[in-house]
């Protein structure tokens, strides 16, 4: 299944491209920008008769409270985002969000990004990309008893401690010819989730990820 989710905004919009239950592509666009994107997306999957993408939005509901302009203003381009797209839509009220992923109509935008985190397992899993402690990163650590005249190690072995590690840990080498013989260099791998920023992106994947589990359940 290939959700592409979208949390409008007035000016800019949040957007994330969901493929088999995996974020693939988002980003924090320009609303011109997104509108070209969710018009080529329908177009290129048409033509290459590939499945199309559904395209979930967020909606503003009534709270009973005055509204201004920017308000009306991320409405209209929420049109401008169904026009564009021309396929099947739907439409994810901010408290049909909270309640597929906290449970409850009420919720910080936190606690938001947390429950999406925990669906793929957890902040340390999700997000990642932790360095190692001991190599700072590199994947390599120096032998024992090997300094030069400088004090700078002339023979390094793979990091033992790297969540990749310690497979080739007694085999010594000079780094700068065997590159492959490294640690992996990270305590916690990257994880889905690892290079996502901004709330806005979070706010999209949030709102396709629940429109996923609610017609799932």
């Amino acid at each position: 299944m290939k959700v592409i989710a979208v949390d409008p905004g007035t000016t800019m919009s949040g957007w994330c491209l969901i493929e088999n239950g995996l974020p693939v592509d988002w980003g924090w666009h320009p609303n011109e920008q997104v509108k070209t994107m969710l018009a080529k997306i329908t177009r290129d999957a048409r033509f290459s008769d590939q499945e199309e993408p559904l395209l979930v939005i967020e909606s503003i509901a009534f709270y009973g409270r005055a509204v201004g302009k920017d308000v009306f203003r991320t409405v209209w381009w929420s049109g401008r985002f169904v026009e564009a797209h021309g396929g099947m839509y739907v439409e994810m009220p901010r408290t049909d969000v909270k309640m597929a992923l906290l449970g409850q109509a009420k919720g910080t935008d936190a606690e938001i990004r947390a429950a999406v985190q925990d669906i793929y397992g957890g902040k340390e899993i999700a997000v990642g990309g932790k360095k190692c402690g001991t190599c700072k990163g590199e994947g390599t650590q120096r032998k024992l008893g090997t300094r030069g005249r400088k004090g700078v190690a002339k023979e390094r072995i793979q990091c033992d401690d790297c969540h990749c590690g310690g497979d080739l840990g007694a085999t010594t080498f000079p780094f700068d010819d065997w590159p492959d013989l490294r640690g992996c260099g990270f305590e916690t791998h990257p994880g889905p989730l690892n290079s996502i920023k901004g709330q806005h992106v979070y706010d999209a994947l949030a709102a396709g990820i629940a429109w996923i589990q609610t017609n799932e359940a």
